[in-house]
């Protein structure tokens, strides 16, 4: 419909990286909550990637738990996120200054020569602060482990600090509420 939006698989993504990182912190790195690759686990050679690679049967981490896993099957639904309070839209498409995105056209440089390399021009969607989008979160169960769900889901959504290709060039601010 030629309006912005984060696909939920990106969202998605975000969220699970937040909780690996949360889970990195000292008073929540512990032995109950820690328990595999996915998690933060670096202990050695046969550490598995995901709960339940080698003990079918073993207790599943967090983020196992929340985001799935090859023998976890996922329980909660990401929605893309989509403009909230949409800002004007014009007939000519989003205008820098008045809808609160733009298209800017780049092109990749190389490494090597530092200079731009031929047939590499691409676009990228820019916005300011006046975008905000909504997503959300939907369980697939309804049981006693839901709510702790949600739990772990909203400490990684408040430990997400960027968003995007450009986020560690200072290129505006994600606030997750």
């Amino acid at each position: 419909d030629g309006r912005p939006v984060i696909r939920g698989t990106t969202v998605n993504g975000l969220l699970r990286d937040g909780l690996y990182r949360l889970l990195q912190l000292e008073p929540l790195h512990s032995d109950d909550r820690v328990k595999c690759k996915a998690s933060g686990l670096r202990a050695g050679d046969q550490v598995p990637e995901y709960c339940g690679q080698f003990l079918p049967a073993a207790e599943v981490c967090p983020v196992c738990r929340v985001f799935g896993s090859p023998h976890t099957p996922k329980r909660w639904r990401i929605s893309t996120a989509r403009l909230d309070g949409l800002p004007i839209q014009h007939d000519k498409g989003w205008i820098a200054g008045e809808t609160g995105a733009l298209v800017a056209p780049h092109v990749r440089v190389s490494p090597r020569t530092r200079r731009a390399e031929e047939r590499k021009l691409f676009s990228r969607e820019e916005g300011d602060a006046r975008l905000t989008f909504r997503f959300t979160a939907r369980c697939a169960a309804e049981d006693g482990n839901a709510l702790e769900e949600a739990e772990w889901l909203v400490a990684a959504a408040r430990f997400v600090r960027n968003l995007g290709a450009g986020r560690r060039r200072g290129r505006g601010e994600c606030e997750i509420r």
